[in-house]
């Protein structure tokens, strides 16, 4: 689960048809919205396991070098979140790298 945090699937991977390279969510009927809720969907499935391991390795971190285990509590759920973040805020770049569908900033949907 932990190796999987900050890749986005296999969404992205691009795969050759014919010479040409193309991102796997390119062959399924799937736009950003879908995706994007999905990814997020899945960040926060993965969101506990990266809380729990990020406070333990901190703590014991802490724990071998004899310093208080409080700080490393408080910086491990610190860094547990903004990696989720950095993640959350990260979908739409990648998939904006492959295609041209969140080009360019609108409010609304027409």
């Amino acid at each position: 689960m932990l190796f999987l945090i900050l890749n986005n699937g296999r969404a992205f991977a691009t795969v050759t048809y014919n010479g040409v390279s193309i991102p796997m969510y390119a062959g399924y009927a799937i736009g950003f919205r879908e995706l994007s809720h999905l990814l997020v969907k899945c960040s926060l499935i993965q969101f506990p396991f990266l809380l729990l391991f990020t406070v333990c390795s901190i703590a014991f971190i802490l724990f071998l070098s004899s310093e208080p285990l409080l700080p490393g509590v408080v910086m491990g759920l610190k860094a547990a979140f903004l990696i989720c973040a950095g993640r959350l805020l990260l979908i739409p770049f990648s998939f904006s790298s492959c295609t041209n569908d969140a080009s360019y900033f609108r409010l609304r949907r027409s």
